[in-house]
């Protein structure tokens, strides 16, 4: 957020940020340490070093290797993410195949939505983020897209910058690296 100047928004973390309810109780998903997780995956038949295994050894490394093809120009080839030693496995292996490998069955809608336990494992990934980008903008009580929205709109508008809504964009022209105008 600081590299946008002049965007004045919170990001809004509950603690713990998630629950999960099985068999009538909440199985909570601390976000301030991994180890308040592994605590609590303790409590249901000592799964904390399966979980430690699960996110701190795959998910994690998951997002530290994507990293290397987020931003590029060139996009990665199948071949080459397959070849990753760490992506390769979350796209060749369903999501079920994964999570089965760490916890039982009644634990894997808390890491991927019932729908998606057949398709690659970089579903379970991608749903599982690493690191705070994920949580949503907040600013004066009010939370969700709409305030970053807002707060970007009011901080263009600051810096001079001409709006101009309801239009649509065919084309962004990029000159030396940078936006030079659009039609």
């Amino acid at each position: 957020m600081g590299e946008l100047g002049g965007v004045n928004i919170d990001q809004y973390k509950p603690e713990p940020i998630a629950v999960y309810v099985k068999d009538g109780e909440l199985v909570r998903w601390w976000r301030g340490g991994f180890e308040d997780r592994v605590r609590e995956f303790n409590r249901w038949g000592g799964l904390g070093d399966d979980l430690r295994a699960m996110w701190g050894g795959k998910i994690v490394g998951f997002h530290r290797a994507l990293r290397k093809y987020i931003y590029r120009l060139d996009p990665p080839s199948r071949d080459e993410l397959l070849n990753d030693p760490a992506l390769g496995e979350f796209l060749r292996l369903r999501s079920w195949e994964f999570l089965s490998q760490y916890l039982p069955r009644e634990f894997w809608g808390m890491f991927i939505f019932e729908p998606y336990l057949d398709q690659p494992a970089f579903m379970v990934g991608y749903y599982n983020p690493d690191t705070d980008w994920w949580f949503p903008p907040a600013k004066d009580g009010e939370v969700g897209m709409q305030v970053f929205a807002r707060e970007l709109y009011n901080a263009a508008l600051r810096a001079g910058a001409k709006v101009v809504l309801g239009l649509g964009v065919r084309r962004i022209i990029v000159e030396g690296g940078r936006v030079r105008g659009g039609c």
